[in-house]
């Protein structure tokens, strides 16, 4: 069905392969999602243990930890 509304020019056609493909995912889905998070949460590679978490806040800060591996030292002079 998707190649099918993808390359139909009719738009009736389209239409139609659209509805049998909504149709189709929603007769074969696992499972439902009641809801979606609007949230957007990004962690840098610097942290070991980045960890996303469904309930709110989504990370906990005080469990990431920094990777020493990449650290560069530095004299302090300006």
């Amino acid at each position: 069905y998707i190649e099918e509304a993808n390359t139909s020019l009719d738009y009736e056609k389209h239409k139609s392969a659209l509805w049998k493909l909504q149709a189709k995912i929603y007769d074969e889905q696992p499972y439902v999602f009641m809801y979606a998070s609007k949230n957007k949460i990004a962690i840098s590679k610097r942290f070991d243990n980045r960890n996303m978490y469904t309930e709110r806040p989504g990370v906990i800060l005080n469990n990431l930890k920094i990777n020493n591996k990449n650290l560069v030292p530095t004299t302090g002079e300006k």
